[in-house]
């Protein structure tokens, strides 16, 4: 929010992801029928409703962590140890 310009971004309430558990907690005034629906079924329905989109197209970038440290140690002109 601070990278968007919003002066007031530090001075937001916390925000995190509730398990499963404490959404049905909040949704209980619904009956346990209905919250078990909205908190897990409905859900579940839009994430299957989701195509599944690979970020990184398989095979195209591959990147082992010797490689990596060691293309980091050459670009800061370090000598290259073997990673084991």
């Amino acid at each position: 929010m601070a990278g968007q310009g919003f002066k007031d971004a530090e001075q937001q309430a916390p925000l995190y992801f509730r398990t499963t558990a404490e959404m049905l907690k909040e949704f209980e005034w619904l009956g346990k029928d209905k919250a078990y629906e909205y908190v897990v079924e409905n859900p579940n329905k839009i994430a299957d409703m989701c195509e599944y989109i690979r970020p990184i197209p398989k095979g195209t970038f591959r990147l082992t962590l010797r490689a990596h440290r060691n293309s980091l140690l050459t670009l800061h002109g370090k000598e290259q140890k073997e990673i084991r």
